[in-house]
């Protein structure tokens, strides 16, 4: 659908698809509309969003003078991860999301360690993870890996003006409550503070959950919805392509989705195989529902055709009862911890009925 309403663009030179890309979402900015990119990774997030504020500095719409400040990178490690000192080097840093207690033999020495603490990575070796934070050491009690997280440092170039996107749950330095991926523009920096648009205060004397705003990954557009998204997804990471995540990305969109890419057969290819069902490829062009990719997935990765047998003698629920049990995972969805609730709901129905999933919820 996207390829026969001409969604796709397909530019084989690096720099022209970009510079076509970047003038698209300056078009959408200057006549009022929101405007997003959307890439597969990170990087290729980071190139867009360099070029994107390279216009904007030449246009006026951004500050000339740029702040270099450190942001901090979830690691994404696991609890056992967490709790394998031999992971950890200096520079990361460990931020606690709740109260826990420094490692010492002697019970006086303990350290506490207080909810929303930055406390950074100094050494590391086998056994042992000593961390520091305002010139105070003590040693990281890697059993406890469930009080807190750990970072890894980058640089994040800013100028007034710039769009930034709020990458976790926290408050500002001045209290006010930032939720991940709200995004904002900002006001004023001064020597220790940047200021949003909002109103909120961030330290610039500590690394921040910040991240540019221009370019997201599929994975980040989630919960988002804006004018225009611009899809950027050259060959070079087609293997982080899937049809669910690049799904997610054009429904992002409430008016216009463009598609650039150097290969439209080797996008269309990538969708299909890192899915593995020869649906997934449709699926991501429009021309099925969501569901059905959702149930082909499913069904794809059970194992042994005798199971997918049973299933299909057993009898399934009515489609009045189906209907209604998906009203209430809706609902229920979207209300925190209910939301748990809902998607238990919906295992249970799988095992005692199986059948065709028609639960269309927010995932």
């Amino acid at each position: 659908m996207l390829d026969k309403a001409g969604r796709i663009t397909e530019i084989e030179d690096d720099s022209e698809r970009d510079f076509v890309l970047v003038q698209k979402h300056l078009e959408a900015l200057a006549q009022g509309q929101s405007s997003l990119v959307v890439s597969p990774n990170h990087a290729e997030a980071k190139n867009v969003a360099d070029k994107i504020r390279s216009s904007l500095r030449e246009c006026g719409a951004i500050g000339a003078e740029e702040r270099i400040v450190q942001r901090l990178v979830n690691t994404g490690w696991t609890y056992a991860e967490r709790r394998d000192a031999t992971l950890y080097h200096a520079g990361q840093v460990v931020e606690f999301h709740r109260g826990s207690w420094s490692l010492a033999q002697d019970q006086q020495k303990r350290v506490r360690f207080t909810r929303g603490e930055q406390w950074l990575v100094v050494e590391a070796s086998e056994n042992k993870v000593l961390v520091e934070h305002n010139g105070q050491s003590a040693s990281l009690g890697t059993s406890r890996a469930n009080d807190f997280a750990v970072y890894a440092r980058e640089e994040l170039h800013l100028s007034i003006g710039d769009t930034v996107r709020i990458t976790k749950n926290h408050p500002s330095s001045d209290g006010v409550t930032l939720l991940n991926n709200w995004h904002f523009a900002i006001e004023s920096i001064s020597e220790s503070e940047l200021m949003l648009t909002n109103g909120a205060k961030l330290d610039l004397r500590r690394p921040m959950h910040l991240d540019q705003g221009y370019a997201v990954t599929s994975h980040s557009s989630q919960g988002q919805t804006v004018d225009q998204v611009l899809v950027a997804a050259p060959v070079r990471s087609m293997d982080l392509v899937s049809a669910i995540m690049f799904y997610v990305g054009v429904s992002r969109a409430r008016n216009h989705v463009q598609v650039f890419t150097d290969s439209r057969a080797a996008l269309l290819e990538a969708v299909e195989e890192n899915l593995g069902v020869r649906t997934a490829a449709v699926e991501a062009m429009g021309e099925v529902k969501p569901t059905a990719m959702r149930f082909d997935a499913r069904r794809h990765n059970n194992t042994g055709a005798k199971k997918n047998n049973e299933s299909e003698m057993r009898p399934h629920v009515s489609e009045t009862r189906l209907a209604r049990l998906n009203a209430m995972r809706t609902r229920l969805s979207w209300r925190g911890s209910f939301g748990r609730a809902a998607l238990g709901l919906e295992r249970i129905v799988r095992m005692l009925w199986p059948g065709p999933p028609t639960f269309v919820g927010p995932y």
